[in-house]
């Protein structure tokens, strides 16, 4: 990727939380930004594009809608990005779900079949697309996705989030491993508690959960830093992955969550 030629940066689940955080963070970096997430987010991502086209003088952004679970929409999301934006240099599979905390006694099959769908099927076939266009480009590329702190240590009462994002780190793994000939580099970044409405929408099941009042949940988190992280952090570490900072990093998972993973 020279200095002059246009960069091209999409990123599934674009939309809000970390997504969105990331999105802007590209945008800044220099990248063009497709916008990549499900038809009811229509609002979000158009005002996400009105931001960046706005504080970044000369950078395009277009919305591509895809279920990434679906190969189809999957398929024609990259030809869209191709078509209009001209290639696609850094692809970032953000997209992902989270059911509610449950006891693992209570775990349901079809909980488990939905995120390992979502969160590991819709990894599998973005990156498998993206790594295609990336071959027939001949120019390398960078291959991320979200994984977790619950993707390096399994939760409890998270089974099926956990199993789904420790899968996404072998498919990284694998893909740094058969696509290194290529000089594209795949890596997997692991967010811990991180203030998105991901957060907000569970606070209030881990305080039933553990039985504790909803204000005291942040608190019984034993993150080191001692507070929940921001998304403009976890867009900082795929910021340097997607840069040539990195050139020489494939197959690798950064947990960022203040120091809970080790704690």
């Amino acid at each position: 990727m020279s200095g002059t030629e246009a960069r091209v940066a999409v990123v599934t689940g674009g939309a809000q939380g970390l997504g969105a955080a990331i999105c802007l963070r590209l945008a800044k970096d220099g990248f063009d930004i497709a916008i990549v997430d499900l038809p009811t987010q229509k609002e979000a991502v158009e005002g996400l594009i009105r931001v960046i086209q706005t504080e970044n003088a000369g950078r395009r952004a277009i919305a591509a809608y895809a279920d990434v679970s679906s190969q189809a929409d999957i398929q024609a999301m990259t030809d869209k990005v191709v078509a209009e934006l001209g290639g696609i240099h850094v692809f970032v599979a953000n997209a992902g779900i989270c059911d509610a905390p449950i006891p693992f006694a209570d775990s349901s099959i079809e909980d488990f079949d939905r995120q390992m769908s979502v969160n590991t099927r819709g990894t599998f076939l973005s990156l498998l697309a993206a790594a295609k266009v990336m071959i027939a480009q001949g120019k390398g590329g960078r291959l991320l996705a979200a994984s977790s702190i619950a993707g390096l240590k399994g939760v409890g009462a998270q089974a099926g989030y956990s199993a789904s994002k420790f899968a996404i780190r072998g498919i990284v793994q694998s893909a740094a491993a058969g696509l290194a000939l290529y000089g594209i580099t795949a890596n997997a970044y692991c967010p811990g508690p991180t203030e998105t409405p991901l957060l907000a929408a569970q606070r209030p099941q881990i305080a039933a959960l553990a039985n504790i009042p909803i204000e005291a949940v942040d608190s019984i988190l034993p993150i080191p830093l001692g507070r929940i992280g921001q998304p403009e952090e976890v867009a900082n570490v795929v910021s340097f992955l997607a840069s040539p900072s990195s050139s020489y990093i494939t197959g690798q998972s950064f947990a960022i969550d203040g120091g809970l993973n080790f704690s």
